[in-house]
């Protein structure tokens, strides 16, 4: 995972480097561009596993979760740099622990659909490169099964992340970076880095209208 994560930046800052050409404002201002996307990892997947990590001695651990996340951004170019748009992500997670001593299963799972509205700005556009940054907020709608079996945050190593997602339930928040590279003139690429709700690392395709 680390040496893909080196490989795209180096990628990214190559296409910088060399796509010189830069698009006239008139290009930019008003474009809508549409990204399908899958996120990486799934974090509360992840994070169940941790927390369960210790009951493997007596208990077999069955993950119940999406490999990925699933997603859909949008966003209306306002000026030659800035814009805003929209994020839709989907994540789902859940375990089983299978007490084979006792012939009892105890399972848990979620879905977590996420709703975010989000500011962009575009500090290097090329022609055939796109870098942005910016801020998202919204609204998390999550539902649970059996969620009396949720692990305790307080024994969790990611006790810090479970809490702040707990105290600021059901607001969402995501401060990203992200590139783009353009393939043709409406159809490119992107990956993006964020911290908060989602993903760490979202990958898809880029369509530009």
């Amino acid at each position: 995972m680390k040496k893909f994560v080196l490989l795209f930046l180096i990628t990214a800052v190559s296409l910088s480097v060399f796509s010189q050409e830069d698009f006239d404002e008139e290009d930019r201002k008003g474009n809508f561009i549409f990204e399908p996307y899958i996120g990486i990892t799934n974090a509360a997947a992840t994070i169940f596993e941790q927390e369960n990590k210790n009951d493997y001695s007596n208990l077999i651990y069955t993950n119940k979760s999406m490999p990925v996340e699933l997603g859909f951004k949008m966003e209306y170019m306002l000026t030659y740099n800035i814009g805003i748009g929209i994020d839709y992500n989907y994540e789902q997670a859940g375990f089983s622990l299978e007490d084979t001593m006792n012939n009892s299963i105890t399972t848990y799972s979620q879905t977590k659909t996420r709703y975010l509205g989000r500011f962009y700005y575009h500090p290097i556009q090329r022609e055939k490169f796109d870098m942005y940054l910016g801020a998202g907020l919204g609204i998390t709608n999550i539902s649970r099964v059996n969620p009396q079996n949720e692990p305790d945050e307080l024994n969790s190593v990611f006790f810090p992340i479970r809490f702040l997602d707990k105290i600021t339930d059901p607001f969402a928040g995501r401060i990203f970076v992200g590139f783009r590279a353009v393939f043709t003139k409406n159809i490119g690429a992107f990956g993006e880095f964020g911290i908060g709700s989602g993903s760490v690392l979202n990958l898809g395709i880029s369509a530009r209208f």
